[in-house]
């Protein structure tokens, strides 16, 4: 006898964060102790025997145990709040980039995809949120062999910037589902995206998931736009593909 996965039972989730100082007198850590309070709004204070402390840098990121290592759900530089959502939904602008790629013949086929969420409601808290899909647009390629998803990122970029011209300082978040290790390189704006292409500005990356969590709003857009990649991709490789939605 077989017994299925019941997919609607989560594996317990943990929320870390972790804290980079720069000790120095006025912000001493390694007084007799640290407190680590929440406010109304379920923000982050610091503060130990001396007053308020203020980290060089915080990352926070949502997991589960496994075997192996931890299963990163989300990963967020600085977050104004522990909640994944919030610290998303405070950008004006959210979009989802993916790219899918198969070798048929020997050519290298290739479908890069950008969504844009359109958020329809969400709690106090932003823990709970519902949104659309307001917008879809893609391109194909054929000539790249290599950092397929990291182009992708470029040409995404350039399609948001251009698209965003004409609102003022506009807070635009771009969730990706790879190189979670250089995320926060690529946000300090010190490691290019793909040769000499830098994030720009008023753009910052979000991890998501594809596979797991979709209780949050990263990982729920970035499986969305994963899916849309797989069918265009499948598409163009049977000669049905009509010209990308936008």
């Amino acid at each position: 006898m077989s017994c299925k996965k019941n997919k609607n039972i989560k594996k317990p989730r943990m929320q870390i964060i972790e804290f980079d100082f720069v000790a120095n007198n006025d912000n001493n850590i390694s007084g007799k102790g640290m407190t680590i309070p929440f406010n109304d709004s379920n923000f982050l204070q610091l503060h130990n025997d001396n007053g308020p402390i203020m980290p060089a840098n915080i990352k926070s990121y949502s997991a589960y145990e496994r075997k192996t290592k931890l299963k990163i759900l989300n990963f967020n530089t600085n977050p104004i709040s522990l909640c994944p959502n919030r610290s998303l939904l405070q950008y004006s602008h959210i979009y989802g980039i993916d790219t899918n790629s198969k070798y048929i013949n020997g050519k290298l086929n290739v479908i890069g995809v950008l969504t844009k969420m359109q958020l329809i409601s969400s709690n106090s808290m932003g823990g709970e949120a519902k949104f659309i899909v307001k917008q879809i647009m893609g391109w194909e390629y054929d000539d790249a062999q290599e950092n397929l998803e990291q182009q992708s990122w470029v040409y995404g970029c350039r399609y948001i910037l251009n698209e965003t011209a004409v609102i003022n300082l506009p807070k635009i978040a771009l969730i990706v589902d790879c190189d979670l290790g250089k995320i926060e390189l690529y946000n300090e704006r010190t490691m290019p995206i793909f040769e000499d292409y830098y994030l720009p500005p008023i753009i910052k990356l979000f991890y998501g998931s594809a596979d797991v969590g979709k209780e949050y709003i990263a990982n729920s857009l970035i499986s969305f736009t994963d899916k849309k990649a797989s069918e265009y991709l499948s598409m163009k490789i049977n000669g049905t593909l009509n010209p990308i939605e936008k």
